[in-house]
């Protein structure tokens, strides 16, 4: 019997679809073949029987790799080859460099593939110098290996994507450290909460002192209130407030936020397990608070540091041209971005807490000292159950 996706995984693939995503966007994104998300696009033919594989070309992103490398169109999970990877990089110091002749021969050059094949794994420098010695009896010293390294880095560098977004369609949100704080005598850093609105890089900041659930939660609400709007997507870390369980395919959402995230209207995105690059946005965005805003600073009380983080952003945040779009944020969110977000919702969210019990043989589970009957059916099962607060 085929594997059938979570009926969690299947709903995002669904509302990724009606966003106009393409098969190989989702298939990046979220690492679902493109094959498995045609079974559960509504709008896809169920016969196609005349094709090998099941694309949807005609909704490529125009950003996509596809469009920029148009051979690889057909070819399912091709990476750029080194050879698209030089045409497509022009630098003209490393062709200067390059021809320049050493004046000597490193130790470690005749170990050269090896070395590649190794960087190509993630190995570090540290890592390569002790399986060359341990599998090649190699007799140099480490700091040997370690500029070896570093030439063929500087003389390779890593290419990175640019991931472009539409207007209101990703926020991206995390945690970082905020400024020391006075609590209780001392002074402790509480935690820094970050959105990023991807398309006009517009932000909310707020420091707490846990990212518990309902403090994540309650960010978000107030974020959303700044923004006046909702994005479609929310592309989160895999933290336990709103990820239970990081996994490649299948991430366990916590039942809170996959609450919340039905009542506002947007899709919860997980980043991929040791992926911080797929939130980049926020990643530099929470550095830039924390530099820029925050460093060198105490405050005497939680309300200080979020009053100054307000000010901060009013002032400085989001009048800046940002350096990559070379806009001012704050005119690019009002004329641009606003207008496309996802409205309010009329009611606010009602919390729950979650907890499990046992049905007992009478059929009843307890819950704060009260009792509730159950179906006889799932005595001695243990259910899950949510007390709203």
């Amino acid at each position: 019997m085929a594997n059938t996706l979570k009926m969690e995984k299947q709903t995002l693939i669904k509302q990724l679809l009606e966003l106009g995503w393409s098969y190989r966007k989702i298939e990046r994104e979220i690492g679902i073949h493109r094959e498995t998300v045609a079974k559960y696009d509504p709008n896809h033919p169920k016969n196609q029987s005349d094709h090998g594989r099941i694309s949807k070309a005609d909704n490529v992103p125009t950003d996509s790799y596809s469009s920029i490398h148009p051979q690889h169109e057909n070819r399912p999970n091709c990476p750029p080859s080194s050879t698209d990877l030089e045409a497509s990089l022009i630098i003209a110091d490393s062709a200067v460099q390059n021809n320049k002749r050493p004046t000597r021969t490193s130790q470690a050059a005749p170990f050269d593939t090896i070395i590649r094949e190794k960087l190509d794994l993630g190995l570090s420098a540290q890592r390569i110098y002790q399986d060359l010695v341990c599998e090649f009896e190699f007799k140099h010293s480490y700091d040997c290996v370690k500029r070896y390294v570093g030439k063929i880095k500087k003389t390779n560098p890593k290419l990175s994507a640019r991931i472009h977004t539409l207007p209101g369609e990703e926020g991206q949100v995390d945690f970082g450290k905020g400024a020391p704080t006075l609590k209780n005598g001392r002074y402790v850093r509480p935690w820094c909460f970050k959105m990023v609105l991807s398309f006009s890089r517009h932000s909310y900041e707020e420091s707490v002192w846990a990212q518990d659930v309902e403090n994540f939660l309650r960010c978000h609400e107030r974020a959303f209130e700044e923004f006046g709007g909702v994005p479609s997507v929310i592309r989160l870390d895999n933290l336990k407030s709103g990820v239970l369980k990081a996994h490649l395919f299948e991430p366990e959402l916590n039942p809170l936020y996959a609450a919340f995230a039905n009542h506002y209207g947007f899709s919860p995105l997980p980043c991929l397990p040791r992926k911080p690059e797929h939130k980049g946005k926020t990643e530099s965005g929470v550095g830039y608070t924390q530099d820029n805003a925050l460093k060198g600073l105490r405050f005497d009380s939680l309300e200080d540091q979020n009053a100054h983080l307000k000010f901060w952003n009013k002032r400085w945040a989001r009048t800046r041209i940002h350096g990559t779009t070379k806009k001012q944020v704050w005119t690019v969110f009002i004329n641009e971005e606003k207008h496309a977000l996802k409205p309010l919702p009329l009611q606010p969210f009602q919390y729950f807490k979650i907890g499990t019990r046992k049905v007992h043989n009478d059929g009843h589970i307890e819950v704060e000292k009260s009792y509730y009957s159950v179906p006889h059916q799932l005595i001695g099962e243990v259910l899950e159950n949510h007390r709203y607060v």
